[in-house]
């Protein structure tokens, strides 16, 4: 939605905040600030996860959230990722993973006769 001139100011300056907090991890490889500020997103991002219908399940929804939490760690210690904006990389991030998720499972299905066919074959 649009944002009024307060909530504007607010918004732009959380994301410097957090951008001056990129700098210093990337000056001090020191990770501390930057796993707690995205911690702090952990309860809307499950909630997101739940309300587009991605798990209904708890343990599915913590399990989800961990991974998308590690890879996002991951992928800002490894100098693949540069984040401005948190809130919006891991609203994307839960996107991509339950995409990713479901086009797996989707090929899953499809091979479920021939991995069948195998595990027969390997259990005799």
């Amino acid at each position: 939605g649009n944002l009024n001139i307060e909530e504007a100011i607010s918004y732009y300056y959380k994301n410097i905040e957090f951008s001056q907090k990129m700098l210093r991890y990337y000056e001090t490889r020191d990770m501390t600030e930057i796993v707690n500020e995205l911690l702090k997103y952990e309860y809307c991002a499950k909630s997101y996860i739940h309300k587009a219908g991605y798990s209904c399940s708890d343990s599915t929804t913590d399990e989800a959230w961990d991974c998308i939490f590690h890879n996002i760690i991951s992928s800002i210690y490894e100098g693949r990722i540069s984040i401005i904006e948190p809130r919006s990389y891991i609203m994307k991030s839960i996107r991509i993973y339950f995409k990713r998720l479901r086009k797996a499972n989707s090929r899953i299905i499809r091979l479920d006769g021939g991995l069948h066919g195998i595990s027969n074959l390997t259990n005799q």
